[in-house]
C-alpha cells in the first residue's frame, strides 16, 4: 500500500472519537455495516437504537438479504406448496430488488440536484424521500393486490391471470426505473456534473471506469429481467413451439440474470467499514482529493522558506516568519535533504516533532501499516489523513501474509474438489442434501474471498 499524507484541517472528528482509532478526514469510520461500530463508541448511556438508525448502506443490505431469502425459499419449497403460493413467492422478489433499485436512483438524484449534502456520511434520503415512498407504496400495493386476489380466488386461470396482471405491471416499473436509472447515473458517473461537484476538482479516472462498468452492469440486467419477464408473461403464445434444450436455455438466462441483479448490490457495497468510500453511495469518489507525485525534479525539491510556508498554509501547519528552513524532520534529522519531499506537519504536535519529510512518513507508516490503528500519531493520536495508492503487493509482504494467502489459496481451490469426493463418497440422493453441500462449499470460498481482501 503506498500513502499519500493529507492536511489537517484542524478541526477534529465531529463525533469525538478522535484519538480512538477510528477517526479519519474528521469522521468515524464504521465497521460491521456500522451497527457495531456504532453502539461501541457512544459516550454515557449506549443506545442499540441509536446505533442502528437507518443509513443509506443498512437499507441496501436488507433489502438484498431479504431478495435473496425469498428467492432460496422459493427454490427450496417449489416442489412442495401449492401452485399458488409458488407464483406469489416467485413474484414477491422483485418489489424489493425494485426498492434497492428506486433508493440508489433517489440518492444519485439528490446528488445531481441538491448541494450541501454530506456524502462522506452516506444517510438517509432528505428531499426524494417522499418519491421512494410513492413508489414503493404503488410496488407494495400491487403485490398485497395479488396476494389477496390469489388467495381468495378458487379459479386458477383467474389466479394466473392476476399473477401475470401483477408481473407485466412489475416488469413496467422496472424499465422506467431503468429509464432514470440511467438518466442520473450519465449525468454523475458520465458527465461528471451535478451538485455534488466541488470546482478545481481533478477526475480520478480509475474510480470513473469502475462506476460506469457497475452503473452498465445493472442497468443491463434490469433490462434484461424485465423482458424476461415480460416473454414469461406470454410464454403461452411461444414456449410450447421451442424446443426443450432451448427452454433450458432460457430458464437458465432467466435465473442468471435475476441472480446478477442481486449480486450487484454486495459488489458495489463491499466496503462495510467505510461507506463514504463507495462511489455508488458518494458521487465525490470519483474526485482525486490529493495529488501525490513520486517523481519530484530537483528544482521541486529545493527547500525555500517562500516553499515550506506555502506547504505549511497547504497542511494546516503553524505557520512561523523566522528560521523556517532550520525546522528538521523527526525521522531524518537532515534539514538539507532535498530527496523526500516538503517538510509538512500532518498532525497537531508542536515542538521538535512538529515537522517531517513527507516522503520519510511514508515510508514509516508503510512499515507500521498492518493494523489501522498504526496509522497515527504516537504523540496526539490524531489519526493521519492518507489516500491509498498502488504498489507491486509481494513488496510488502511479509512470512505470515505469505501463509495465510499460500492456506486460503489451497483452501479455496481444496474446497470443490472436497465436495467432489464427499459428494460420490456418500452417494447423496437427497435434493436438499445436494444443495446444502454445495451451499456450505460456496459459503467457504466466499469467507476466503473476504480474507483475502
Amino acid at each position: 500500500m503506498q500513502f499519500g499524507i493529507k492536511e489537517m484541517d484542524g478541526t477534529g472528528c465531529s463525533q469525538n472519537c478522535s484519538g480512538h482509532g477510528h477517526c479519519q478526514n474528521g469522521m468515524c469510520i464504521c465497521q460491521c455495516i456500522c451497527i457495531r461500530n456504532d453502539y461501541q463508541r457512544q459516550r454515557g448511556k449506549k443506545s442499540i437504537r441509536a446505533a442502528m438508525s437507518l443509513t443509506a448502506q443498512k437499507l441496501l443490505y436488507i433489502f438484498t438479504i431479504i431478495a435473496t431469502i425469498i428467492r432460496g425459499i422459493y427454490f427450496f419449497t417449489k416442489w412442495h406448496i401449492s401452485e399458488v403460493v409458488s407464483l406469489n413467492l416467485w413474484s414477491a422478489y422483485y418489489p424489493i430488488v425494485l426498492s434497492g433499485f428506486a433508493f440508489i436512483i433517489c440518492l444519485w438524484a439528490e446528488a445531481f440536484h441538491l448541494e450541501n449534502i454530506d456524502h462522506d456520511k452516506p444517510g438517509f434520503l432528505s428531499k426524494s424521500v417522499i418519491g421512494f415512498y410513492v413508489f414503493n407504496i404503488f410496488i407494495y400495493t400491487l403485490l398485497c393486490a395479488q396476494l389477496v386476489a390469489t388467495d381468495v380466488s378458487t379459479d386458477t386461470q383467474f389466479s394466473d391471470m392476476i399473477v401475470r396482471i401483477s408481473n407485466s405491471l412489475l416488469a413496467l416499473m422496472m424499465i422506467i426505473a431503468v429509464v432514470f436509472f440511467l438518466i442520473y447515473g450519465v449525468e454523475v458517473y458520465f458527465k461528471v456534473r451535478g451538485a455534488f461537484r466541488e470546482p478545481h476538482t481533478n477526475v480520478d479516472s480509475w474510480q470513473l471506469h469502475s462506476s460506469r462498468i457497475g452503473l452498465l452492469a445493472q442497468a443491463i440486467l434490469q433490462l434484461v429481467t424485465a423482458l424476461f419477464i415480460v416473454s414469461d408473461v406470454l410464454k403461452e403464445l411461444w414456449k410450447d413451439q421451442l424446443p426443450i434444450l432451448n427452454q433450458n436455455f432460457y430458464d437458465i438466462g432467466f435465473r442468471l440474470s435475476e441472480f446478477g441483479i442481486a449480486l450487484w448490490f454486495p459488489c458495489v457495497l463491499w466496503n462495510c467499514k467505510r461507506p463514504q468510500d463507495l462511489w455508488v453511495l458518494n458521487p465525490r469518489r470519483l474526485f482525486k482529493s490529493f495529488d501525490f507525485h513520486d517523481n519530484r525534479s530537483d528544482s521541486d525539491s529545493d527547500i525555500d522558506t517562500q516553499s515550506i510556508e506555502n506547504d505549511y498554509t497547504k497542511y494546516g501547519s503553524i505557520k512561523t516568519s523566522t528560521d523556517v528552513p532550520k525546522l528538521d524532520c523527526w525521522i531524518c534529522y537532515d534539514v538539507e535533504r532535498q530527496d523526500a519531499g516538503a517538510l509538512i506537519q500532518p498532525c497537531q504536535c508542536k515542538g521538535d516533532v512538529a515537522t517531517v519529510h513527507h516522503e520519510c512518513l511514508r515510508k514509516w507508516l508503510m512499515e507500521c501499516a498492518e493494523k489501522e490503528e498504526a496509522l497515527k500519531c504516537k504523540v496526539c493520536n490524531k489519526q493521519y489523513k492518507l489516500e491509498d495508492g498502488w504498489v507491486w503487493l509481494p513488496r510488502g509482504l511479509k512470512k505470515r501474509h505469505w501463509f495465510q494467502t499460500f492456506l486460503l489459496t489451497g483452501t479455496m481451490i481444496g474446497a470443490p474438489f472436497g465436495t467432489y469426493a464427499l459428494w460420490h463418497s456418500i452417494y447423496v440422493t437427497q435434493t436438499y442434501m445436494n444443495i446444502l453441500i454445495i451451499g456450505l462449499t460456496i459459503l467457504v470460498e466466499l469467507v476466503c474471498l473476504r480474507w483475502v481482501h
